[in-house]
């Protein structure tokens, strides 16, 4: 899985996401093992960690 991922995050960094599923916005809340679990699978591919009360000036930014 973590080749995978890694593949994964090169064609990310590579030529973007699809312009249908940008921006995408994934939330994790918790400390358990799902959440710890699911922020170890994100660290694999290019992202940007945006606290929810920054989360709409984010997306209304053009420039992200």
């Amino acid at each position: 899985m973590c080749e995978a991922l890694a593949k994964i995050g090169k064609n990310i960094e590579r030529a973007g996401l699809p312009k249908q599923l940008s921006p995408l916005v994934i939330g994790v809340t918790g400390t358990g093992r799902c959440a710890q679990g699911s922020l170890e699978v994100l660290e694999q591919i290019p992202h940007v960690k945006v606290p929810p009360k920054q989360l709409k000036a984010f997306l209304a930014d053009p420039v992200n």
